[in-house]
């Protein structure tokens, strides 16, 4: 049950990969009503490599696993509505999680933060589009848990004068 009533947040997640669906469903849930959305239905997946190459052939014709993929499936006709999937790979969060030295349940959190933001209109195609995503994910992993924000922001080589100055997102749009 999502803690935004309006708002489905559905979770399949199998019990191989480590996910915590409150937190999942309590950040995601920040993320859209931020964005200004109050109703919809949202299925959030962990897959596995094989699973995720299939879908990243199929849906954008990449020969190769990936880390997340989302669709946005109301393609934005009504203010307010968000229609979507978010698929994450749980076989790239196990590997990547032992790299950065924090748990799978915190790479899969990223990877669903990551997908949503997507969904509400982020990129990261550029540089610049890339910093401000990377600034929205320290933002809502801060949320959570501000060592995760600040473990993010070392990955990505943030500095940490970067944490001291998040603040919520100007535009989520």
């Amino acid at each position: 049950m999502s803690p935004f009533p309006q708002l489905h947040i559905a979770i399949a997640c199998p019990r191989r990969y480590p996910l915590d669906r409150r937190r999942v469903r309590r950040v995601v849930g920040t993320i859209m009503a931020d964005a200004g959305v109050q109703y919809g239905e949202l299925s959030l997946a962990v897959v596995d490599d094989a699973q995720m190459y299939q879908l990243n052939s199929r849906y954008l014709e990449h020969n190769y696993t990936t880390d997340v993929l989302s669709f946005r499936l109301d393609e934005g006709q009504h203010p307010g509505w968000l229609d979507g999937e978010v698929i994450a790979c749980g076989d790239t969060a196990r590997r990547e999680a032992e790299r950065i030295g924090w748990g799978v349940a915190d790479e899969l959190l990223l990877y669903f933060i990551h997908g949503c933001l997507h969904l509400v209109g982020y990129e990261d195609a550029d540089p610049a589009q890339r910093r401000r995503m990377r600034r929205a994910e320290c933002y809502y992993l801060g949320q959570v848990d501000p060592a995760l924000a600040e473990r993010h922001a070392e990955t990505n080589r943030l500095g940490k004068r970067y944490i001291a100055q998040l603040t919520p997102p100007r535009s989520i749009r």
